[in-house]
């Protein structure tokens, strides 16, 4: 999960329930998001590299 002093998050993805204003929970990848942030500062890492399961 680390590399070049950062954390790499592998697989991005939200449930089709959750994407959008419209889903059933609000904000879940914001959130995601954030735990990746905090681990990366918990480790004395600047960054974070996220790859997604999709290109588009």
């Amino acid at each position: 999960m680390q590399q070049d002093n950062a954390v790499r998050v592998y697989l991005v993805e939200s449930h089709p329930k959750n994407r959008g204003r419209s889903g059933e929970f609000e904000g879940v990848g914001a959130h995601l998001f954030a735990i990746a942030v905090k681990e990366a500062k918990e480790r004395g890492f600047d960054a974070v590299y996220f790859t997604p399961k999709n290109s588009y």
